[in-house]
């Protein structure tokens, strides 16, 4: 069965609502997903997804939710909750974890890191 088909059955929390947080949430809404927990650490972006004025209830989500998609900027060793992000940790995934959970017809090599990439892509 295609990942695509059981989306919406999953749970997910996404920490962190920059460009990157904010394109999952769409795309998880546009699949149907009803588990879905956000958070976001900036006080101005909490109130814009009226999101609860305590990070307890995000956090606590984390030992059920199916995965965890942490935006780019999340440093787990920075975030207030740490212990649950590590105690969890086999949960985390990315957005392109989930552009690849999503599209399992596609053949690709992914070139991450600081430094070569575009000398890597142009060889």
């Amino acid at each position: 069965m295609r990942f695509t088909k059981i989306l919406s059955k999953k749970s997910f929390a996404i920490y962190g609502l920059g460009v990157t947080g904010k394109s999952v949430v769409k795309y998880l809404k546009k699949k149907k997903v009803k588990n879905l927990f956000i958070w976001d650490d900036t006080k101005k972006i909490q109130k814009k997804y009226k999101l609860p004025p305590s990070i307890k209830t995000f956090s606590n989500s984390l030992n059920f939710v199916d995965y965890i998609i942490l935006s780019p900027g999340i440093n787990i060793n920075k975030s207030k909750i740490k212990k649950k992000l590590i105690k969890n940790k086999q949960k985390i995934i990315t957005d392109i974890d989930l552009f690849y959970m999503s599209n399992d017809n596609i053949k690709s090599i992914v070139v991450t890191g600081s430094n070569g990439k575009s000398t890597t892509c142009k060889l």
